[in-house]
């Protein structure tokens, strides 16, 4: 009698899952405001491709970022000289995971020439972002593949 009631405690314990309760941090939504803590000045490097070639251009350059006045909104500014750079689009922002994501999918009416344009910040400040830009190059528009990486 004893050995079938320790069989059945023994089945019970592997068969019953046991565990705390939902007191899971991780998922719990992150507060404050996206835009206002990821703003401020990256500075680092953009890598230019023209589209089709293998023709890698590096230049210093930088992304600023500016909160705008809708949550979740903020002006993003890519800007670089020596190549040519300075748009400002305004982009959504997010939490993402311990950093934060941002893109933008809207054509814009005065500069239809850039393609939708997403990226990431990482926890340490890290930049990285992608996308594609038709400029001027001489006498014909040229397509070129840009990302830029970088540090706040």
């Amino acid at each position: 009698m004893k050995r079938i009631i320790y069989i059945i405690f023994a089945l019970l314990s592997i068969l019953i899952p046991t565990s705390c309760s939902g007191n899971n941090d991780e998922d719990a939504p992150r507060a404050g405001k996206p835009e206002k803590e990821a703003s401020g000045e990256y500075y680092g490097t953009y890598y230019r491709v023209t589209k089709g070639l293998d023709d890698l251009v590096t230049a210093p350059g930088s992304v600023t970022i500016t909160p705008a006045t809708e949550t979740n909104t903020a002006y993003i500014t890519f800007n670089c000289p020596d190549l040519g750079v300075d748009v400002t689009r305004i982009f959504n922002i997010t939490f993402s995971n311990d950093g934060f994501a941002f893109s933008n999918h809207l054509s814009d009416e005065t500069n239809t020439k850039t393609s939708a344009i997403a990226g990431r910040i990482d926890p340490e400040k890290n930049i990285v972002t992608k996308f594609t830009l038709q400029q001027r190059d001489g006498r014909k528009t040229v397509q070129f593949d840009y990302e830029f990486n970088g540090k706040k």
